[in-house]
């Protein structure tokens, strides 16, 4: 019928900032299996969402898989607020041999980005 919901969608006018934890090698030899450290609360405190998406359990540890293994979501009213709740709460996932893209969400990249797509339109 393409309808969702007869619920209807609230959205806030808020900014987001996602980055991903990913195992070393993801993408092309991703190291799987190997422990990672998610200080749960702590991520919660700095007021970022945590989802887990590709992970092992096994006991209480947590272990990576060949895929993303968790993503962290910074909210805030800029976006430059969120990319700091962001990072503050990536602060609180440990691991030796994890990858993050700290750059997501940077006004850095943002404009590289931007810069980019109006070349792209000029030709």
């Amino acid at each position: 019928e393409g309808k969702l919901s007869e619920n209807k969608l609230e959205v806030e006018k808020k900014s987001t900032v996602c980055k991903y934890v990913v195992p070393e090698g993801y993408g092309v030899k991703s190291m799987a299996g190997e422990k990672i450290e998610v200080d749960e609360e702590s991520i919660e405190d700095s007021g970022a969402k945590l989802f887990y998406a590709s992970v092992d359990k096994k006991n209480s540890d947590i272990f990576t898989s060949s895929s993303r293994s968790l993503a962290v979501v910074g909210i805030a009213d800029e976006l430059s607020d969120a990319e700091k709740i962001c990072e503050q709460a990536l602060s609180y996932v440990k691991g030796d041999h994890i990858f993050i893209r700290h750059d997501i969400g940077t006004k850095d990249l943002i404009n590289k980005r931007i810069e980019h797509m109006n070349k792209l339109r000029e030709t």
